[in-house]
């Protein structure tokens, strides 16, 4: 198995169709179906981001030139959060990011941090921990209820650009063109708790 998909198992990634990437930048989105996208993840050679969301529904309409057009009807995945900055600003902003969700109920260890190589860090929270039993066939405007969630959580650094319907996200363990690794593994999940409590 590949790193990238040790550092992401199987089932976080959302149902439904996606896009990937296979460096960023202004190179061609890629779409692929779950299936598809899990393979590329496993390959020795896997995609630097992909969509944060799946989309489980299209809407299908006629455009003016008489092609089929197709746009997200409805979306899954679990809630996102994209902190920028130096580290001495970002840290201490997600901790408080993290004591808000506590807050609300969250468990800290169901919380996922990544570092995301030098600028930064990602936190993911699972659909789980506001909806008990998520619907695979996802919801219709996720990615604004996320952003109206994230806005009621907001803290400096935290980057409220990310909540549109094809959000690129980056791959864990996926080398930079610099040789350096981005998005390192999950931290523990005992570390959750440890950096909301010692800020």
């Amino acid at each position: 198995m590949n790193a990238s998909t040790a550092a992401q198992p199987t089932h976080e990634i959302p149902h439904g169709d996606h896009f990937s990437q296979q460096h960023g930048g202004t190179e061609r989105w890629i779409p692929r179906t779950r299936e598809e996208l899990l393979a590329a993840l496993a390959s020795e050679d896997p995609p630097a981001f992909r969509t944060a969301l799946g989309v489980t529904e299209w809407a299908v309409t006629t455009g003016t030139d008489g092609k089929e057009v197709r746009t997200p009807a409805r979306l899954h995945g679990n809630l996102y959060a994209d902190f920028d900055g130096d580290l001495d600003e970002v840290i201490p902003a997600f901790q408080r990011f993290l004591r808000k969700i506590e807050d609300h109920g969250v468990d800290l260890n169901m919380v996922r941090i990544y570092l995301t190589g030098g600028r930064g860090t990602h936190i993911e929270v699972p659909m789980q921990c506001f909806i008990p039993t998520p619907s695979t066939s996802g919801y219709v405007d996720l990615h604004l209820a996320y952003r109206e969630m994230a806005m009621s959580l907001y803290v400096d650094t935290l980057d409220m650009r990310v909540y549109t319907v094809k959000r690129m996200w980056r791959t864990p363990n996926v080398k930079r063109s610099n040789d350096q690794y981005s998005k390192r593994p999950p931290l523990p999940p005992v570390t959750a708790p440890r950096f909301c409590r010692h800020s």
